[in-house]
């Protein structure tokens, strides 16, 4: 078989095999970032459409000067991964910050040694209705990470109805866990099609007949939006209860949840942990 470099040379030279070059360039670039770190099907996937828009670019603006493609493809590979890694680094991070701060504002609530603490105790004014309600709406949205015990002592601290508490919380759950179905037949369709765009693309690459080349090229084509469109899926559907899931539960206007969430945060920004301190005005 030709060399990549010479696929690119002949393409700008007679435009033919443009198709057997993309999908030849595409199976380096999906399996491109096991050479330098472990991700998951699903970041590889994203890998290779972050980078796949510059396939064109490179194939086009290319010049032999003595450095093969290879050389040239094999350098914006490793540039790209780098950006890509740090920035999928900083997202994850920010996601497990974001989880140990809500479990931390939620779990130093309830626990009984952070009452005996100094550092971590945290005093809470619930005079009144307004402290109550942003204090519940936390409460729901990290409801898949509160016990039922935790819920009535909640419902001690703010005179809730522990029964209505623990009802609302069995909804959500409830719908969480339809959603986590959802979600385990989008991510199983996504590989699939994912399995079956590389195997395709594989076929394409070493297949001689224009015929079926032709109809291996309408394959990957259906397979590629299809696996876009799944892949849109799974980002649309939200691991925990929605603002406006929260507001519906309650009959209060979104708006109203998002209000009370801001504040609250806003709160925990404005003042350090120390001797203890309020988080509710």
């Amino acid at each position: 078989m030709e060399s990549i470099t010479e696929a690119v040379l002949k393409y700008q030279d007679t435009g033919e095999g443009y198709d057997a070059l993309i999908e030849r360039i595409s199976l380096i670039i999906y399996n491109y970032p096991n050479r330098i770190s472990s991700l998951s099907e699903e970041d590889k996937c994203d890998f290779y459409l972050s980078f796949y828009s510059r396939i064109n670019g490179l194939i086009n603006n290319f010049t032999y000067q003595g450095r093969a493609f290879e050389a040239l493809l094999n350098q914006t590979l490793k540039w790209h991964s780098r950006s890509y890694l740090s920035k999928l680094k900083k997202e994850k991070h920010l996601m497990a910050v974001e989880v140990r701060e809500e479990e931390i504002k939620i779990k130093d609530l309830f626990s009984e040694a952070s009452e005996e603490s100094e550092i971590n105790r945290i005093e809470i004014n619930l005079k009144s209705n307004a402290s109550r309600k942003r204090l519940l709406y936390l409460v729901l949205m990290d409801t898949p990470n509160i016990s039922d015990r935790e819920m009535e002592q909640f419902s001690r601290m703010t005179g809730y109805d522990s029964d209505w508490l623990l009802a609302l919380k069995d909804r959500i759950n409830e719908m969480l866990h339809s959603r986590s179905g959802r979600l385990t037949i989008l991510r199983e369709k996504r590989n699939n099609y994912f399995s079956k765009l590389q195997y395709y693309q594989l076929l394409l690459s070493e297949e001689l007949n224009p015929a079926k080349k032709a109809i291996y090229h309408d394959k990957i084509n259906v397979l590629k939006k299809r696996l876009a469109d799944t892949r849109r899926d799974i980002s649309k559907v939200p691991v925990r209860p929605t603002h406006n899931e929260i507001a519906e539960l309650l009959g209060v206007p979104k708006g109203t949840v998002d209000s009370g969430l801001h504040y609250f945060r806003k709160k925990v920004r404005d003042y350090h942990l120390e001797n203890g301190y309020s988080l509710f005005s």
